[in-house]
Parts: C-alpha cells; sequence; structure tokens
C-alpha cells in the first residue's frame, strides 16, 4: 500500500512542469502589474502637484483681477470727479 502511494505520488511529481510554466506565467504577471501600478502612482502624484500649481496660479490671477478692477474704479471716480463742472453760484 505504502508502494503504491509512492509511485502515485513520484508520478504526480513528474507532471510539475505545466503547473511550474503557470506559476512563472503567474509571476510575470504580477510583476508587470506592480511596474504598472508603480507607473500609475507616480502619474497620481505628478497630476497632484500639477494641480496644486494650476490652483495657486489661479489664485493668483484672481487677486490680480481684483486689485486691477479697484485700480480702474478708482480712476474713473477720479476722472469723473476731474470733469464735473461746479454748480454755478447766484
Amino acid at each position: 500500500m505504502r508502494l503504491a502511494a509512492l509511485v502515485v505520488g513520484l508520478t504526480a511529481c513528474t507532471d510539475l512542469t505545466p503547473l511550474q510554466a503557470r506559476l512563472d506565467d503567474l509571476q510575470a504577471r504580477m510583476d508587470k502589474l506592480e511596474m504598472q501600478s508603480a507607473k500609475a502612482s507616480s502619474a497620481t502624484a505628478a497630476a497632484q502637484v500639477a494641480s496644486a500649481k494650476a490652483d495657486q496660479t489661479a489664485a493668483q490671477a484672481m487677486h490680480s483681477a481684483k486689485v486691477n478692477a479697484n485700480a480702474i474704479a478708482s480712476l474713473e471716480d477720479k476722472i469723473d470727479r476731474m470733469f464735473k463742472r461746479p454748480a454755478p453760484s447766484q
């Protein structure tokens, strides 16, 4: 009985080549997925940095626009006062 189990066990061992090939294929796929994941993480980090820079640029543009709008309103007020005629005195 033990001899039969040993023979069956040894026969099964000779059939490991296809299984090893499948394991090698799976390992190669895992390596590829890990590489793609690392690239995606790197791209995400770069996109976050670019987004932060874009937010900063937009905030600076909004600040400049407000400053310019205030300056224009002030100039318009000065021009209006400069060209107003004094009320005629009687």
